[in-house]
């Protein structure tokens, strides 16, 4: 018996519903392993920015704290060379006033000689 017409229609139905499925499935497992590239290619490119970051503010990190350092360094030199100057000063008024006070004394005993 042959074949009537109504079932190779239906058979060739339902061949090109199981090409279209497996059709489907590739086109569906390609667009998976495609998003699958993408998300591994994004994580990635995020690891790298953050690690650029990370670094970039170690970088940042580091110059301030030498500046810290300088600047301490530099604020205790001045702290040091103003002591150096009251001392200095303090010496100078020291020696001024044990000569203002001999030349009272003097101008006392003068005053004394004299009376």
């Amino acid at each position: 018996m042959s074949e009537s017409f109504t079932d190779k229609a239906k058979e060739a139905a339902n061949e090109a519903t199981e090409k279209a499925k497996e059709v489907g499935h590739k086109i569906s497992e390609k667009a998976s392993q495609v998003g699958h590239a993408v998300k591994d290619k994004a994580t990635e490119l995020g690891h790298e920015a953050s690690e650029k970051a990370s670094q970039v503010g170690h970088a940042v990190k580091d110059k301030a704290t030498e500046i810290g350092h300088e600047v301490s360094e530099k604020a205790s030199q001045v702290g040091h060379a103003a002591s150096e100057k009251a001392h200095e000063a303090k010496e100078w008024i020291k020696d001024k006033t044990h000569k203002a006070g001999e030349k009272v004394e003097e101008a006392g005993e003068e005053i004394q000689r004299k009376s």
